[in-house]
Formats: C-alpha cells, sequence, structure tokens
C-alpha cells in the first residue's frame, strides 16, 4: 500500500491508455511537467527532458502541441514523461490498445527495448495475448477482479492451469 506515501515518493510512473497530455503544453512541457512539480531545478529539468525527447525520437516534436501529434507520437510523449520521472516500476495501463497495428508494435517495440536498456520494472496491462506473451516475462490472468493465476509466461502458454486462462488462450488466432 502506498496510500500514505506522497506521490512523489512512491517510484511509480504511469502510462494511460488515452495518454493524459495536457493539451496547452507543448510536448517539452508535457514531458517536464511532473519534474517542475517536484520542485526539481529547471537545469536538471532540461537535462531529462532532453535525454527522454532523444531516446523516444521525439526532437522534431518538441515544441508541438498533443492536437498535432499522430496517437504514436502522444503515447511517445506520455512514455518520456514517465521515464524522466525515472521510475522503480512502471505501470502501463492499456498503452497501445487505442494505436494502429504498426504503431501498437513500435510502442511494444520501444518498451522491451527500454526495459532491457534501462532496466526497470513494469506492469503491461493490455488485452492483446500476443503482445503479452511477446513482451513479459511472467503474465497474471484477471478474471472477475481478482488474479487467478500467475506464472512465467512460458510456463502460462504453454501449461494454463486456469479453465479462464484456458479459454483465453484457446481464443488466439493462428495463422
Amino acid at each position: 500500500r502506498v496510500n500514505e506515501t506522497a506521490p512523489r515518493d512512491r517510484g511509480i510512473a504511469m502510462v494511460f491508455q488515452n495518454y493524459a497530455l495536457y493539451p496547452h503544453m507543448t510536448v517539452e512541457k508535457n514531458i517536464g511537467y511532473g519534474l517542475k512539480n517536484m520542485k526539481m531545478p529547471a537545469d536538471q529539468i532540461k537535462k531529462k527532458v532532453d535525454w527522454a525527447i532523444d531516446i523516444l525520437g521525439l526532437q522534431e516534436f518538441r515544441y508541438r502541441k498533443p492536437k498535432n501529434l499522430s496517437g504514436g507520437q502522444r503515447q511517445r510523449v506520455a512514455i518520456a514523461r514517465s521515464l524522466c520521472m525515472e521510475p522503480e516500476f512502471l505501470v502501463a495501463d492499456e498503452p497501445i490498445a487505442s494505436l494502429d497495428v504498426s504503431i501498437q508494435a513500435q510502442i511494444v517495440n520501444l518498451f522491451r527495448h527500454l526495459q532491457e536498456e534501462h532496466g526497470f520494472t513494469f506492469l503491461f496491462i493490455a488485452h492483446d495475448l500476443a503482445m503479452v506473451e511477446y513482451l513479459c516475462d511472467r503474465v497474471g490472468v484477471m478474471y472477475h477482479g481478482k488474479l487467478v493465476e500467475l506464472a512465467p509466461s512460458e510456463e502460462l502458454y504453454s501449461n494454463p492451469v486456469h479453465p479462464y486462462t484456458k479459454t483465453l488462450l484457446s481464443a488466439i488466432p493462428v495463422p
């Protein structure tokens, strides 16, 4: 439980399905907003924002507002904003659900690269089981608001135990 811990002290960042960007702020200001709220010195904010813009390939969008970005670009801004916080744990709540298939692949590959490169732990919430299998080391299956199965990815996909998990996995299209 982190209810009693101030948000800035939790070590948790979130990426939402709907991006949750401030429409009146530029990409740069959206990314640095949380750091500014934490009263971080401006030179450190600039350094972190520059780093995030660079690793997420947002250089040419730095001064644009969210309405002038595609869905994939907006999601990369949301990811950059979260990474600037240097979280120990990143919650990605359906971060690819509203994106085109090609953009979904780019975002999933980006998550995988960032996790390998920067070693953070994330909770990737998704309904696309093929993406989950590709991206996750461990998989938890929720049914009626309860965790009914938790296992290493390979084990869960090859030997599901819970009936709901079996039903879910049998619904994955096989080419």
